[in-house]
């Protein structure tokens, strides 16, 4: 006997054991049954905005399988229904046993131990130096004036005035 799984909802006022009937008739074992409960659809699945969730874990043998779902696919309570083949538990439990065995933890912890050793102390500073923050002294940037208001300037001014000029910010 194999080991299965079915999701299946139904009208949130529905309340049929239409699978559990079908699992027995055809010599299936139920072993869990979880009532997941009413919950909103993505989308409307023949009119209903909401449906009752149910999940059903069982054993049956693999040739009746498709009578199974012969009989869910006709009844009309059920609206879908998915069928899987359940894990096995004893599996599960393995595969997080051997993630869970502590690998050498002693000597990563030496190979730390040694690291902060040679790592160099940390400068301590005062509560005045955490305090106190660097003035730095920003200057504007001096916007360059336009290439046509430096001909208009330089045909208002004569040479001898520009060379002034030129000399005095030379100078400062």
């Amino acid at each position: 006997m194999q080991k299965y799984e079915i999701t299946y909802f139904t009208a949130p006022d529905e309340k049929t054991n239409v699978v559990e009937t079908a699992l027995k008739d055809l010599g299936g074992k139920i072993l869990e049954n979880n009532n997941i409960g009413i919950r909103e659809l993505a989308y409307e699945v023949e009119g209903l905005k909401e449906a009752l969730f149910t999940s059903v874990i069982f054993e049956i043998e693999s040739d009746k399988l498709k009578d199974l779902e012969k009989k869910l696919n006709q009844d009309k309570k059920i609206i879908r229904f998915i069928l899987i083949k359940a894990l096995r538990q004893t599996e599960k439990i393995e595969e997080k046993e051997d993630l869970a065995k502590p690998k050498e933890v002693k000597n990563d912890k030496a190979k730390i131990e040694e690291k902060e050793e040679e790592a160099p102390a940390p400068i301590a500073k005062t509560p005045s130096e955490l305090k106190e923050k660097p003035t730095v002294a920003i200057k504007p940037k001096a916007k360059k004036p336009s290439k046509k208001i430096v001909k208009k300037q330089q045909e208002e001014m004569p040479d001898e005035e520009l060379d002034k000029k030129l000399k005095e910010l030379v100078e400062d």
